[in-house]
């Protein structure tokens, strides 16, 4: 027990335990801002350089000079949340060496809190099925398809593709050729010959939307379809089976919705917890044409 209570990170997760309590239910007539963060070009032009190792001050200054104002507004507020978060850490009795040391302050004091925050989180049912509502189209699942294609490339035979491809297509419905013995015909295609429980964002990327839509219309049978146009030229298909979307019930997906939840509690948590540590200072941007 002696070696436990000994322990750093033991003493960082309750530093931070006791800051973030501090912050989340801190009397709301606490003193003023005392402290102040300016932020000024030489702030900027620093921050740039050490966030960019092939900048120095020269180029990190014409960079500087040449952003937008939303661009720079957004470095500002970087530059505030990084400062913040720095300064938190230290009265918590974390210390820095350089930049990167700065930056691994910051990263320890984000572990503390997400710690915290996600210890103190448990869901109930109502909260699980209205985050599921509201978020419903996350866990649909999609649908599946397995079929096999014999393609007819418009580019080694143009416009006789698509004769050659219906002239097969009677061929092989003709022979009854099974679903493995089709793709020994036809031309090399550029992706695959036999699609095994692929979704349609697969088959679009390979294909082409057109085809994509009309193939998830077939209905699984032991026959040749076609000619199907795609992005590449005509394919015959033979579709063996096919499983149609759906959106699961909550019970099914319960795991999935409480570690998302989780996910956004933290986040969420993390957000309040800035902006809390952000309102006890006094932000100071001394920038020509920079609104504060």
């Amino acid at each position: 027990m002696r070696r436990i209570l000994r322990e750093p990170l033991l003493h960082f997760m309750l530093a931070g335990a006791v800051l973030f309590l501090a912050f989340e239910w801190g009397s709301d007539d606490r003193p003023a801002p005392a402290d102040e963060i300016r932020v000024d070009q030489a702030t900027l032009v620093q921050f740039l350089a050490n966030r960019d190792p092939r900048l120095n001050a020269d180029s990190a200054a014409t960079v500087l000079g040449g952003m937008s104002g939303e661009r720079r507004g957004a470095l500002i507020e970087d530059y505030v949340r990084e400062e913040v978060l720095f300064r938190q850490a230290r009265k918590i009795g974390l210390d820095p060496y350089d930049h990167v040391g700065r930056r691994r302050l910051i990263a320890q004091l984000d572990y503390i809190n997400r710690g915290f925050i996600e210890d103190t989180l448990e869901f109930s049912d109502d909260e699980l099925r209205a985050f599921h509502e509201a978020n419903r189209g996350r866990y649909v699942i999609a649908p599946e398809i397995t079929f096999t294609h014999v393609y007819f490339s418009t580019e080694h035979r143009g416009d006789n593709a698509g004769t050659l491809a219906t002239d097969t297509l009677e061929e092989l419905n003709r022979d009854a050729v099974p679903f493995h013995d089709g793709p020994s015909r036809g031309d090399l295609f550029l992706y695959h010959r036999n699609y095994v429980a692929r979704e349609p964002e697969e088959v679009d990327s390979h294909f082409g939307a057109g085809f994509t839509d009309a193939v998830f219309n077939l209905a699984p049978a032991d026959r040749w379809v076609g000619p199907i146009a795609s992005e590449h030229g005509h394919h015959l298909v033979m579709v063996s089976s096919r499983k149609p979307g759906r959106s699961p019930p909550m019970t099914e997906v319960r795991q999935r919705l409480a570690q998302d939840l989780t996910v956004e509690r933290i986040r969420e948590g993390l957000e309040t917890f800035y902006q809390d540590a952000r309102s006890a200072y006094e932000i100071v941007v001394d920038l020509p044409g920079t609104m504060p």
